[in-house]
């Protein structure tokens, strides 16, 4: 089957925070989409190799769901918008690069890069970005906004303060009178009553995650 050369080249681990592999992500999804196989028999190939519980598998895995999702997309015919909200709260070293911080992910960037890579060949979908600072005390949302700033990314990237919200009395937050009373709760809510206020003349998804990179954003379509 042509997928067992593709399964034997993958790596046998998967590290999101590491941009060579990363790429190789991106690599992988276009050789299996290269087959031009049906979501459904992708679908059925992963059940198959989640079957055999092999962790060996978990990469060649992710791009086969990846490469489900990029189906999707291409099927879409009507506007569509994603908007994706994510709370921040003490992620100021994991918003770093890895060479800025040990810890860093650099995850606001890739994030970006991977919701640019599943939705750059139809114009018919638009992404949203919406980043939270749900009361960080290390400025998680400062951060992040110089970062948009530096990368101009702000047509895709929006960055809010839990706290901005509570003064300004917005209606997801009448109940708060300080970001302490429901902080991750409490900016997503915010988060996405944000997104749902946006016009748009077509299909309007709204989803959250959480703001490291333990999911890939290639997934969305699912």
């Amino acid at each position: 089957m042509w997928w067992h050369e593709l399964l034997k080249e993958t790596p046998t681990d998967i590290d999101l925070t590491d941009t060579a592999q990363a790429a190789r992500v991106y690599a992988t999804v276009e050789a299996v989409l290269k087959h031009n196989a049906h979501p459904k028999d992708l679908l059925n190939l992963e059940k198959d190799l989640i079957a055999h519980n092999n962790p060996d598998h978990i990469f060649f895995l992710l791009c086969l769901k990846i490469a489900r999702s990029k189906i999707l997309v291409k099927n879409i015919e009507k506007p569509l918008k994603i908007s994706l909200v994510f709370a921040m709260y003490k992620e100021h070293n994991r918003i770093l690069t890895h060479k800025e911080h040990i810890h860093g992910e650099n995850f606001l960037i890739r994030k970006t890069e991977q919701l640019d890579y599943l939705f750059k060949d139809n114009p018919s979908v638009q992404w949203h970005m919406v980043a939270v600072d749900d009361g960080c005390p290390e400025g998680s949302g400062r951060i992040a906004q110089k970062i948009v700033d530096k990368h101009h990314l702000q047509d895709k990237v929006e960055v809010l303060f839990l706290e901005e919200g509570i003064k300004a009395g917005y209606p997801p937050l009448k109940n708060l009178s300080d970001t302490r009373h429901s902080q991750k709760g409490g900016a997503v809510i915010y988060g996405i009553w944000h997104a749902a206020q946006q016009t748009f003349q077509g299909d309007h998804i709204i989803i959250y995650t959480d703001a490291d990179l333990s999911t890939h954003l290639g997934q969305t379509m699912l």
